[in-house]
């Protein structure tokens, strides 16, 4: 059942099939098969329903994580559109199920708005954070009642709430259960992996208008984000071989920019100026929701492409090819590939390179330059493999054709650094 029946009559699009790239059959099905249950709503209003003496909880199901909230209306009933959804076909993460809610320990004689959570997460932040505010402001409400960790969020995160007309003093974070006179709450606009609209694009587009007034001239250069800088911490994904990929592409005219380094004009100043931006998959990527125009996206995948980016994609009319990514190649037998949703993976540069040309982002015959220096993802990457290539060697030296996968697993990651 659609958690948002109010949602499910409105005239929507589903984003067209992704343009895969060297994708494995099992990625690029997987890619597809959720395409089908997204939705793009072709809307710029959404219900709004309000609420007199509403309970708005932090915790829920009122004994669970902090990020887990929600509200019920007078009669103690949970309020289903301030539940945090993360799939259109599921049931909200905050329910009344599972546990009794704690009683209000405090009281707000005012009218408040339902901002529902806001993760301290770069690409959350902007589908998550900014779902609700294609409704403000609200005639007769001051404040925005939201669900969070403020200590965690950055400058850019604080800029974009405030370019979209809510500054920190305007934004109540919830505690404790609270009572409110009155709770509006605006559907959500987007849904993580689930949903988009025309209200939410519209919602991106101004504050991106309100960080970057007028017009930007738009540059035929292309632009590649790179996470290379922003991977060294210790909890981020790295891609190793990034930093050859780089010096690649500088050589051939690409503008690289750092977004963890930029603040909120900076990065969109830079997706409203390039037409075409390259990324690995990320939240990097997420950036181009607030282009001016339609970009050319290229994102380099390691895993089936969420649906995030597909909506996201169709929300501002993007063209966008999803190249696959890692060297398939560095792995001895029967030892397991890394994870790539959590750990480093490497590139396979020559077939990235290949595929850049083919799309005619780099000239026919593009050299790779050797690697230099070894960056710090290399390094955590190539003890990863020696750790694993010295386990495997202990443990099946036997296996015909193992001396013969250890020479060219060596000989793929020397390609990364010296």
């Amino acid at each position: 059942m659609h958690p948002f029946p109010a949602l499910a009559t409105l005239p929507f699009r589903v984003p067209g099939p992704a343009r895969l790239h060297r994708f494995p059959a099992a990625a690029a099905a997987e890619t597809e098969g959720v395409r089908g249950t997204l939705r793009h709503l072709q809307v710029a209003e959404l219900p709004v329903t309000t609420h007199a003496n509403a309970v708005l909880h932090p915790l829920g199901p009122w004994l669970g994580e902090w990020w887990q909230g929600g509200a019920q209306d007078a009669d103690g009933a949970f309020i289903p559109e301030t539940g945090l959804y993360h799939w259109a076909q599921s049931v909200p993460v905050a329910s009344l199920q599972g546990g009794q809610p704690q009683p209000p320990v405090a009281t707000l004689d005012e009218s408040l708005v339902w901002g529902g959570f806001l993760p301290a997460h770069h690409g959350h932040f902007i589908i998550d954070s900014l779902s609700r505010l294609w409704r403000w402001p609200v005639a007769g409400a001051r404040r925005l009642a939201c669900i969070g960790k403020p200590d965690e969020y950055n400058p850019v995160m604080w800029d974009m709430l405030a370019k979209a007309g809510v500054p920190r003093d305007a934004i109540v974070m919830l505690d404790r259960p609270t009572r409110v006179r009155e709770l509006v709450v605006p559907y959500p606009s987007s849904l993580c992996y689930a949903l988009s609209s025309d209200a939410w694009a519209a919602t991106v587009r101004r504050v991106g208008d309100q960080a970057v007034p007028g017009t930007v001239e738009r540059s035929g250069q292309p632009l590649y984000l790179s996470r290379s800088r922003f991977a060294t911490a210790g909890y981020a994904r790295g891609v190793a071989g990034e930093a050859v990929l780089e010096q690649t592409l500088r050589q051939a005219g690409f503008a690289i920019a750092y977004p963890e380094e930029l603040d909120l004009a900076q990065a969109i100043g830079l997706v409203r100026r390039h037409e075409t931006i390259v990324a690995q998959l990320g939240s990097a990527l997420h950036w181009t929701a607030f282009a001016a125009a339609p970009p050319r996206i290229v994102g380099i995948a390691a895993t089936p492409v969420p649906a995030s980016y597909l909506l996201c994609d169709s929300a501002i009319g993007a063209e966008a090819h999803y190249l696959w990514g890692p060297d398939a190649a560095i792995a001895a037998p029967a030892v397991p590939m890394v994870n790539a949703a959590q750990h480093s993976v490497a590139l396979d540069l020559p077939a990235v390179v290949q595929d850049l040309q083919g799309l005619g982002l780099l000239p026919a015959g593009t050299a790779i330059p050797p690697a230099g220096r070894r960056p710090r993802v290399e390094a955590q990457y190539l003890r990863y493999w020696q750790r694993v290539l010295g386990e495997y060697v202990r443990k099946r030296p036997e296996d015909a054709g193992f001396a013969a996968a250890q020479a060219a697993v060596a000989a793929r990651l020397a390609r990364l650094g010296g």
